[in-house]
């Protein structure tokens, strides 16, 4: 049997324009094969010689251009609204699928009750073309009856197009050539197509990290591919989600925004040429709690902080978290962590999606690690996952610049380090110092960082120049906290500072 899904109905509601042309005239279409067409609401009886008085007609097609709003040259094609009522022959579904085309026009109606569907959409004016309606099984696989005429429409108002279950062809319609139409089959209870119909699975799941609910199913001999429907509050009813599966697969992670899903079902449809058949529905019940991403690093101690600054990726493959206070004196990627203690050192941890689960892809620490330094206290990942910046707003090194070398200490003048993916393991690949770095800056406080990583901004909330504007003088220092942003580009894989921007009226505590 063809699987059918109660209670959901077809809303389709289109607006269709058609060309930039009209066709006069009409063909003379028998009764019987052609739709029954409302009457033109648009005027009165008897109106018909004072209306055409009133008519302007510039580009001499026959229609009253004044329809057209500011464009009485017929640049523009005047609509009407028209209303099909569609009566198909009695099959007991509101979820087949009523399609209607005309010229452009292809639409699917909505089920109003019983066997009646209706679709309203604007029409050109005046214009003739050929009107097809089709009526399928709930799956869309087999045409059960179609309907063919000329359609043609009025000049102006409204207009009603009715066709009824009578007019159809149903009985030329034989998929598999038995000699018994589609619709004589499936009212039967047989398969118009000749396909042995799937039969229903058994549908489970699980609750998997971050935010996935992972279906499975058994297998079904003769499904060519299945569908996954979700129903994700009970009451808005059942929706596809994703594309076709196809077989022999059986499974599909649905990730969902969990708070949403409260009182969710899902049905696995088993398809084949001869439709989809569903399984039983399942209720997704009790918490969610499984379902919740929940990340620890590595090396998980007390006050640590892990977590003080987080950043994560566009396609939200990729994860990156600070732990400002971390305590180890590692230094690398991945390096041991159990070597010593340098309190509120700092560390940050790439967490990667991968074969449907989160790992650790990488634990990191800078190039150089001192007590205090705060590695960590902001973070910035691009949209790709593949670059980050990690600032290190206490910091002390001397030294100015991309890749400087050490020049004695500048208290507290705060560092950035830039650390790229390649194949899926990380490297250090800059470290930043303020082109004018001074005791107490904070440098690398915070961090912003574009789509594709090759631009970044680092703050200094303290930063002690008086310069205004982009690419002042940083000269001239104070000893006040005035703040400034640098801005880096990224071109070869070399960094260098684009701007040294700072507001428009400095002034201290800013």
């Amino acid at each position: 049997m063809i699987s059918i899904i109660k209670n959901r109905k077809i809303q389709l509601n289109v607006m269709v324009l058609l060309g930039s042309f009209l066709v006069a005239g009409c063909s003379g279409s028998s009764s019987g094969s052609s739709p029954t067409v409302g009457a033109d609401t648009g005027g009165t009886p008897g109106a018909s010689s004072q209306n055409a008085q009133n008519q302007i007609d510039t580009d001499s097609n026959g229609v009253d251009t004044s329809l057209m709003g500011d464009d009485p040259d017929g640049s523009q094609i005047a609509t009407i609204p028209v209303t099909f009522n569609i009566t198909v022959p009695k099959y007991s579904s509101n979820a087949l699928q009523v399609r209607l085309q005309w010229a452009d026009m292809d639409v699917n109606a909505s089920w109003v009750t019983d066997e009646s569907w209706s679709v309203s959409t604007d029409l050109p004016v005046n214009t003739e073309r050929q009107l097809v309606v089709t009526f399928n099984d709930d799956n869309g696989a087999i045409t059960l009856g179609r309907y063919e005429a000329a359609l043609k429409t009025n000049n102006s108002g409204e207009q009603l197009v009715t066709v009824n279950a009578n007019q159809f062809n149903t009985e030329l319609l034989d998929s598999d050539g038995d000699g018994v139409s589609n619709l004589d089959e499936v009212l039967q209870g047989t398969n118009p197509i000749g396909d042995d119909p799937a039969l229903a699975v058994q549908l489970s799941y699980e609750l998997v990290p971050a935010k996935i609910i992972r279906l499975s199913w058994s297998e079904s001999a003769a499904a060519d591919y299945y569908r996954v429907l979700v129903n994700p509050d009970g009451v808005s009813g059942y929706e596809q989600v994703g594309g076709d599966i196809s077989a022999p697969a059986q499974s599909f992670d649905h990730r969902a925004a969990l708070f949403e899903m409260v009182n969710a079902s899902y049905i696995v449809q088993a398809c084949n040429g001869a439709g989809c058949v569903d399984s039983t529905p399942l209720m997704v019940s009790g918490t969610l709690a499984k379902a919740v991403g929940y990340f620890k690093a590595s090396n998980a101690q007390f006050d640590d902080r892990f977590g003080s600054d987080i950043s994560i990726s566009q396609d939200g493959l990729t994860l990156a978290v600070a732990a400002v206070a971390e305590k180890s004196t590692a230094t690398g990627i991945n390096a041991d962590h159990d070597v010593g203690q340098r309190h509120d050192a700092g560390a940050a941890y790439v967490f990667a999606y991968v074969d449907n689960t989160w790992v650790q892809q990488a634990y990191i620490k800078p190039s150089h690690v001192w007590s205090g330094h705060e590695f960590g206290s902001a973070i910035g990942l691009s949209g790709d996952g593949n670059t980050l910046v990690v600032g290190a707003r206490h910091e002390s090194l001397g030294g100015k610049g991309v890749n400087p070398e050490p020049e004695g200490r500048i208290y507290e003048s705060g560092a950035a380090f830039v650390f790229v993916r390649k194949n899926g393991n990380w490297e250090q690949e800059a470290y930043i110092k303020a082109s004018n770095p001074d005791r107490i800056d904070y440098y690398g406080g915070s961090v912003a960082i574009s789509g594709d990583g090759n631009t970044f901004a680092i703050g200094a909330h303290r930063g002690s120049g008086i310069a205004s504007g982009v690419n002042g003088d940083q000269s001239i220092e104070s000893t006040k906290a005035y703040g400034a942003v640098y801005v880096y580009e990224r071109s070869g894989g070399s960094w260098r500072q684009h701007a040294y921007v700072k507001a428009s009226n400095p002034d201290h505590g800013d």
